[in-house]
């Protein structure tokens, strides 16, 4: 994987969430929020924009960083994760 929105579609695939449970999960608006993401039509360099993602899915943010970035593994990343049920609203 090369971009930082191929990461993320494989991390989104990975927890096994849908675009919307994602876009959900971040407290966006909508589907698309995150499909662009992906695509990197919008990029994904915001700390907020990080934050959110990282307590979406229930990683640490630092290792969540070096992932998007290239420099953690998947598999790493997830060995850290922190499934949480319910999630408060962002």
């Amino acid at each position: 994987m090369d971009t930082v929105g191929e990461r993320l579609c494989a991390l989104r695939k990975a927890v096994l969430f849908t675009q919307q449970e994602l876009a959900d999960r971040m407290g966006c608006r909508w589907r698309t929020d995150v499909a662009k993401l992906e695509s990197g039509w919008l990029k994904c360099s915001l700390a907020s924009t990080r934050r959110r993602l990282a307590r979406a899915v229930g990683v640490p943010l630092d290792p969540l960083d070096r992932y998007l970035e290239g420099n953690l593994s998947l598999d790493d990343l997830l060995e850290r994760r922190i499934v949480v049920d319910e999630l408060e609203a962002p």
